[in-house]
């Protein structure tokens, strides 16, 4: 049995197995000089393993650190495409800061050029410590710190900043829109078509544009604050003496739905909970939420999650990530078996589920 934080869980030892090989992919550095962006070139760097981004970041030492006063910095580039991210991201720093969330000071950067130099952090992140086998009241207590922080967020204000459509490459998507173009996108493009090869068809269709109507407009109709949008364990680094949380990659932070937010780091597909220890983790969260909210940004986040690791590998060649679309598919049913009110494409799943899989 192998102890975690809310006891011992069968064994597993393919998960912990996975979860090293992806840590060891993640956070390995290569030292390819021809490969640095010229302004820092020349300096010690070591090229780290994004997500599922498209964004190219490293880990600068040398001289080109010690300008900003560092040991080392983090430096993010982006491409042309993502560049939109770097504005939303420098932005929601600065009021994600004033609120009282941990997160990287900035250096410098161009919105133009489409690049961040950034306090460097560490590399432990929550979700490789998770790994260590750390006693239960510290992981209850992490859990806690992060809920606690994500409710500084979700109470902000400055709705015109919030509101601001998302640019997805050359379309430009409202935020009431974005759980409809999430199914769209990665669910329906990159899970369903790209990655699977088959789409719902006759009444399995019907069913699932029924269900995609639903959750959107439920979840639209729900938005009351800011959400973070991805606050999983992969995107929180544990910092200091302490390992106090801090958080990265929120360039997607708009205005929604806190649940959003709760479901993402509770239902993370990188951690091995089972479902009652995952509403353990969400019975953290220190502000009201709806469970029947709840369970409709579980289904939307884990589909969204299913086709966003499927297009990393298809896009990206990220190979590791084809072992999470099951997980994610899983959690999508789990949640969807809690609203009978919904169409039932439990069956479709299952079969995507073993697809997925094989």
């Amino acid at each position: 049995m192998y102890s975690t934080a809310f006891g011992s869980l069968p064994p597993n030892g393919s998960f912990w197995m996975r979860q090293a090989e992806r840590t060891e992919m993640m956070h390995q550095g290569t030292k390819h000089d021809t490969d640095q962006p010229g302004y820092f070139r020349g300096s010690p760097a070591a090229q780290l393993r994004a997500g599922a981004s498209d964004r190219q970041t490293w880990r600068v030492g040398g001289g080109f650190a010690k300008q900003f006063g560092a040991s080392s910095v983090v430096v993010a580039q982006y491409n042309e495409l993502s560049r939109p991210g770097l504005v939303s991201f420098l932005g929601a720093r600065e009021r994600l800061a004033a609120a009282g969330l941990r997160v990287p000071l900035v250096y410098a950067s161009d919105a133009v050029a489409g690049y961040v130099v950034e306090e460097d952090l560490g590399e432990l992140s929550f979700e490789v410590w998770l790994t260590e086998d750390p006693p239960q009241d510290l992981v209850t207590a992490r859990y806690r710190s992060v809920l606690e922080q994500a409710a500084l967020a979700h109470a902000l204000r400055d709705e015109e900043f919030w509101q601001r459509p998302y640019d997805r490459g050359q379309q430009l998507v409202d935020v009431g829109q974005i759980y409809r173009f999430d199914f769209d996108f990665h669910v329906s493009s990159l899970l369903f078509a790209s990655y699977l090869g088959r789409q719902p068809a006759g009444v399995e269709a019907e069913r699932f544009a029924e269900l995609v109507q639903t959750v959107s407009a439920h979840l639209a109709g729900a938005m009351r604050g800011v959400m973070l949008r991805d606050l999983q364990s992969s995107n929180i680094l544990l910092t200091g003496p302490l390992l106090e949380p801090a958080f990265i990659d929120f360039q997607d932070a708009r205005w929604g739905v806190p649940e959003y937010d709760v479901a993402a780091l509770a239902w993370d597909s990188y951690t091995p909970f089972s479902e009652s220890q995952r509403r353990e983790l969400a019975a953290l969260y220190p502000g009201a939420h709806s469970i029947h909210t709840l369970d409709y940004a579980i289904i939307q986040r884990k589909l969204h999650d299913a086709g966003a690791f499927a297009g990393a590998f298809r896009s990206q060649g990220k190979m590791w990530f084809i072992k999470w679309i099951g997980a994610a598919l899983q959690m999508a049913l789990t949640a969807l078996e809690r609203c009978p009110e919904l169409p039932d494409i439990s069956g479709f799943l299952q079969d995507c589920m073993a697809k997925a899989t094989d």
